[in-house]
């Protein structure tokens, strides 16, 4: 079971509105527990948080990209890239990422672009 960093800031209903019908996050619902997760993708987090991660033609990781909080690009080690298993959601709120390279929280980060991306739109 991979280890989750969470957001303290809280997204609203209508920003995760807005990632479902934009074609960034897509619902899945918990068939035991009817519980609804927001999963985005690498795409979204293009969009939310600059994300990009380019491949060799082996298919390997090549270089990773991300813009941080105070709107500075980070370069992540390859070895470090967004991998297949790494996940990032959405549910009741909170934003859930098992991606953290050097410790940073990314789970944070989105949930703040989130919510300065809906307060634009107002």
């Amino acid at each position: 079971m991979p280890t989750y960093t969470t957001s303290d800031t809280m997204v609203s209903k209508t920003a995760v509105a807005r990632l479902v019908a934009d074609g960034l996050a897509k619902e899945w619902r918990n068939p035991r527990t009817g519980a609804v997760r927001h999963y985005i993708d690498t795409d979204g987090l293009g969009a939310i948080i600059g994300f990009e991660q380019t491949y060799y033609h082996t298919g390997n990781i090549s270089g990773v990209r991300y813009v941080d909080g105070d709107g500075d690009t980070v370069t992540v080690a390859h070895s470090r890239g967004y991998r297949r298993d790494d996940k990032t959601f959405v549910e009741d709120g909170t934003v859930y990422c098992s991606w953290a390279p050097y410790g940073a929280g990314i789970a944070e980060l989105v949930a703040r672009k989130l919510g300065e991306k809906e307060a634009d739109r107002v």
